[in-house]
């Protein structure tokens, strides 16, 4: 098993404790067709940390251990666990639209080793993405929090 495969596990369940812990409501508001603001960051949270412990222990039972790996590889993940990170605590002052854009853009370059040259696709990419998750929310009623912005 590679280093860097572990350590994007363990940044996943890192991203998951926060998004568990960045809310400050109660879990579930409920009422008839609302899963509330708070509630849906701490069930992805907490869906997100079951399944990458089920899947690194089944990586560390699989192979019998842990390889080094590519450098270039693991500073990829180290950028790609602060971007999240950073996501997760903006997202509720930006809010959905101002923070996912940059983050779909940033995750994707970071991803396409910052190459530039269709910086075009990739806005478009995060725009058309970003807009069919707020509709979709917005179809299932999963309401976000009021922010400054959009």
């Amino acid at each position: 098993m590679k280093i860097g495969s572990v350590l994007f596990i363990l940044g996943l369940i890192a991203f998951g404790a926060v998004s568990c812990l960045d809310t400050a409501e109660s879990v579930f508001t409920f009422q008839d067709d609302y899963l509330g603001a708070a509630g849906f960051p701490k069930l992805f949270g907490g869906i997100l940390i079951a399944l990458c412990a089920i899947e690194l222990i089944r990586m560390l039972i699989a192979s019998g251990g842990v390889a080094d790996d590519d450098t270039r590889l693991t500073g990829r993940i180290y950028m790609a666990i602060a971007i999240s990170c950073l996501y997760v605590l903006g997202f509720s002052y930006l809010g959905f639209i101002a923070a996912t854009i940059p983050y779909l853009i940033l995750m994707s370059l970071v991803f396409v080793h910052f190459d530039l040259t269709n910086i075009k696709g990739i806005i478009m990419y995060a725009v058309i993405v970003t807009l069919v998750t707020k509709g979709f929310f917005t179809v299932f009623r999963v309401y976000l929090p009021d922010t400054l912005f959009i």
